[in-house]
């Protein structure tokens, strides 16, 4: 899938994202704290 070029693809992607129940924005996930000691 190709980058959109223009604003109004962008918005059109979005918009079809949202009808099919996919957030395009989900929270940003707070770090692990885990990841590193793990390693």
């Amino acid at each position: 899938m190709k980058a959109p070029e223009t604003i109004e693809e962008e918005l059109e992607i979005i918009a079809e994202a949202i009808n099919a129940g996919i957030d395009p924005f989900p929270p940003k996930k707070e770090p692990n704290r885990w990841a590193k000691p793990a390693l």
